[in-house]
């Protein structure tokens, strides 16, 4: 694994489990095989979802200021070539007001190199679910990105000073519609912004009506959250 990585960030939930279960499978594999059981694993953190919420989260976290940070999750693609299951390794996140926040270019290289048939792609950061084809496709044709999540680039800002590369899951393509869950994602008090919570019956209200897309988004959750889980136990043997 790349020793240097010394925190993981990753969106509470599915996805943190599945994170964790990878880190305990390499952990295991390692002891099984004799290898060093001293080694240092990195510390797992998990975090909300949505832009404003993942900044109040990381604000008061001033330990992670200075830290070697590898993001793990799940995000949508941008480009056809690009499907559920497979991963990416962000070269940088574009924000919603444009700018472009570059990863660490040393930390995404280790990485790769333990991963080398992983594509560096530009990523862009939405303050919403992106959930329709046509919006998908414009925003890949746009920034040239090819994945879309709703971190990534509120943690480069919130952590100027860390070293953070972001590997993500795929799991959903750009060619099928999913169900419109902004009403299911909870609200901040004060600017009505993410808070980084879904709330259970707004989500279930939404795969109602949408069964199909909904369906898609289950089936294809599942495929990268297995993969998720499996490209951890692999990064970190």
């Amino acid at each position: 694994m790349p020793a240097s990585i010394q925190t993981i960030l990753v969106p509470s939930g599915a996805e943190y489990q599945a994170v964790l279960r990878g880190l305990k499978n390499a952990a295991a594999q390692s002891q099984a095989q004799s290898q060093a059981q001293s080694q240092v694993r990195p510390q797992l953190v998990a975090i909300p979802i949505g832009i404003a919420a993942v900044r109040q989260a990381l604000a008061e976290r001033p330990d992670l200021a200075q830290s070697r940070i590898l993001v793990m999750g799940l995000c949508g693609s941008l480009r056809p070539d690009y499907q559920i299951g497979d991963a990416l390794l962000y070269q940088n996140a574009v924000a919603p007001d444009g700018q472009t926040l570059p990863c660490d270019a040393v930390l995404t290289a280790q990485i790769q190199a333990s991963l080398p048939q992983t594509p560096r792609v530009q990523s862009i950061t939405s303050a919403r679910f992106v959930q329709s084809v046509v919006e998908k496709q414009r925003l890949g044709q746009r920034y040239q990105a090819g994945a879309v999540d709703m971190e990534g680039s509120a943690i480069l800002a919130a952590l100027p000073q860390a070293s953070v590369a972001m590997l993500r899951i795929i799991s959903d393509d750009c060619e099928h519609e999913l169900p419109d869950l902004s009403a299911a994602v909870s609200r901040l008090p004060s600017a009505g912004a993410s808070s980084g919570q879904l709330r259970s019956w707004p989500l279930v209200t939404a795969m109602l009506r949408q069964p199909v897309g909904a369906w898609r988004l289950i089936r294809g959750s599942l495929r990268a959250l297995k993969a998720l889980e499996q490209i951890t136990k692999q990064l970190f043997e």
